[in-house]
């Protein structure tokens, strides 16, 4: 197994077996770091150093990365004052 953390160590206490348990165990891809380091990040897409890498058939790879979702284009405050309205009666 790769380098242990607390995390995953806590997980596999757990889940012991199948598929999760299995892609814990696996060593680290080593070139896992050249491929994150290489994704064109910018103020709206962003990558973590430890992030999830799939690497492709080809020659390259898929990295997990964050992508900044504006509450207004997810209509959110439209959301939340929906349910504002609902449980305002709740109160008496």
């Amino acid at each position: 197994m790769g380098a242990p953390t607390d995390e995953i160590d806590l997980i596999l206490s757990l889940i012991p077996t199948g598929p999760l348990a299995e892609k814990l165990r696996r060593e680290p891809d080593p070139k896992a770091a050249a491929f994150i380091a290489a994704v064109d990040t910018d103020d709206e897409l962003e990558v973590d150093a430890d992030v999830v890498v799939s690497r492709g058939e080809d020659d390259g790879a898929l990295a997990m990365s964050w992508i900044w979702v504006p509450a207004k284009a997810a209509d959110i405050s439209l959301v939340v004052r929906r349910a504002t309205r609902s449980f305002s009666g709740c109160n008496r």
